[in-house]
C-alpha cells in the first residue's frame, strides 16, 4: 500500500514539473485546444518545436530578428499537427540560410511540414528573406494535410524547386482566403502563392514578382489540383511553361480566376496558363495585359493540350514569333480571338458567371473582381 501511494505521489510530482516546464516556454495556457500556450516572443515561437501537437495563440507582435538562421517548425520525421492562431498580429524578418547544394534539400518555411488536422491562421509575416534549396515557402515549406487559412506574407525569396510565396508544396491541404506580395527566384516548379499543388486553394491572391526557369506562375508554379476564386497580378518570368495565374495544369481545375499582369518566356507562355494538359479544365477566368514569348504563346493559354476552356476571356497584348494566338496559341480554341477591353467592364460580356454570390463588376469602369477582395485593387487601363 506504502508501495502505491509513494508512485502515485512521484507521478503526480512528475506531472507538475512538466507542467511547470511548459508553462515557463509560453506565456500562459495549457496547450490544450479550449487553452492554448499563448506565444509573446520570439524563443517561446522557437519553442512550438517541443510540442508539435499543441495548439497555440500569438499574442502580440514578434520580430525574429535576433534569428539570423531559424530552423523550421516541423520536419517530415516530426511533423506539426498542431494548431497556431497568429490572432492577426505580426511575425517580422524572418530569415533562413540553409544550404543550396544538399541532393533534397531541406523543407523550409516558418513552419516546416504540417500534416493531420493540423490549421495555421491569422498570421501576418512581413519581410522574409529565404535563401535555400527545395520545398520552400514564407509560411510553410510543405502541407502533407491541415488548413491555411487568413494569413499573408511579404519579402523575397530564393530557392530551387517547389518554392511558393506561402506553401512551397501542397498535397492535400487547404488553403484558404491567404495572400503574397513576394520576390520569387528560382529554377523549376516556383508560385506566387504555392510551388506545387495538388489540394485545394480558395479565394487567394497573390502580387509580386516571380521568376524561374520551369513550371511558373504568378499564383502557381504545377497545378494537379483545385484552384477556384483567385487572382494574381505583377510580373512573371520563365522560360517554359509559365503562366500569370498558373505555369503548368496538368488535370486540374481551374474556375473563377483571373491574372492582370506581365508574362514573359520562351515557350508554351499564356496569360492565364502557360499550358493546359491531359483533361485540365479552365472555366469562366479571365486575363489582361501583355504576354510575349517566342513559341506556343496565347493571350490566355500558351498551349491547350487535350483539355477544355471553358467561358473565358482575355484581352492581352500578345507578342511572339511561331504558333501564337490571341486567345490560345496552339491547340483548341485556338481560333478565337481576344475581347476587346472596353467589353471587358461589361457585365453581359461575362454570360452565366455568378455576379450573385462570387463575382463584382463596376460597370464601365472595372474588370470583374471578387466580392471577398475587401477594395478594388486594379483597375487596367482600358487603352
Amino acid at each position: 500500500m506504502c508501495r502505491r501511494r509513494f508512485l502515485f505521489i512521484c507521478i503526480l510530482i512528475a506531472v507538475s514539473l512538466l507542467s511547470f516546464s511548459n508553462s515557463l516556454d509560453f506565456a500562459g495556457g495549457s496547450g490544450s485546444k479550449d487553452d492554448p500556450f499563448l506565444v509573446s516572443n520570439s524563443d517561446q515561437l522557437h519553442n512550438i518545436r517541443n510540442y508539435l501537437d499543441k495548439h497555440y495563440k500569438q499574442i502580440c507582435d514578434i520580430d525574429l530578428s535576433t534569428y539570423e538562421d531559424w530552423d523550421p517548425i516541423g520536419s517530415n520525421t516530426s511533423q506539426f499537427v498542431g494548431t497556431y492562431n497568429g490572432n492577426g498580429y505580426k511575425i517580422t524578418h524572418l530569415q533562413m540560410n540553409k544550404p543550396t547544394d544538399k541532393p533534397k534539400g531541406d523543407i523550409v518555411g516558418l513552419f516546416g511540414y504540417i500534416s493531420g488536422n493540423s490549421k495555421i491562421e491569422n498570421v501576418c509575416l512581413e519581410n522574409v528573406s529565404i535563401s535555400a534549396r527545395a520545398d520552400v515557402g514564407g509560411l510553410v515549406g510543405y502541407v502533407y494535410s491541415g488548413t491555411i487559412n487568413n494569413c499573408s506574407v511579404s519579402g523575397n525569396i530564393v530557392a530551387d524547386n517547389n518554392v511558393g510565396g506561402l506553401v512551397g508544396g501542397n498535397f492535400t491541404g487547404i488553403i484558404e482566403l491567404n495572400r503574397t506580395d513576394v520576390t520569387i527566384q528560382g529554377k523549376s516548379h516556383i508560385g506566387g502563392l504555392v510551388g506545387h499543388n495538388r489540394g485545394k486553394i480558395i479565394n487567394n491572391c497573390a502580387s509580386g514578382d516571380v521568376q524561374s526557369d520551369i513550371y511558373t506562375g504568378g499564383l502557381v508554379g504545377y497545378n494537379r489540383g483545385e484552384i477556384e476564386n483567385c487572382f494574381s497580378t505583377g510580373k512573371v518570368k520563365g522560360e517554359n511553361f509559365s503562366g500569370g495565374l498558373v505555369g503548368y495544369n496538368v488535370g486540374g481545375i481551374i474556375k473563377n480566376c483571373y491574372f492582370i499582369g506581365e508574362v514573359t518566356g520562351v515557350s508554351k507562355i499564356g496569360g492565364l496558363v502557360g499550358e493546359n494538359s491531359l483533361g485540365g479544365i479552365i472555366e469562366n477566368c479571365y486575363s489582361a495585359g501583355n504576354v510575349s514569348g517566342i513559341t506556343y504563346t496565347g493571350g490566355l493559354v500558351g498551349n491547350n493540350n487535350s483539355s477544355k476552356i471553358e467561358n473565358s476571356f482575355t484581352c492581352a497584348n500578345t507578342i511572339g514569333n511561331n504558333l501564337v494566338g490571341e486567345f490560345v496559341g496552339v491547340g483548341s480554341k485556338a481560333e478565337l480571338g481576344k475581347t476587346e477591353p472596353e467589353l471587358m467592364t461589361k457585365k453581359d460580356t461575362f454570360k452565366d458567371w455568378d455576379f450573385l454570390s462570387i463575382w463584382s463588376i463596376e460597370e464601365a469602369e472595372t474588370f470583374p473582381y471578387f466580392k471577398w477582395q475587401k477594395e478594388i485593387s486594379h483597375n487596367y487601363p482600358l487603352k
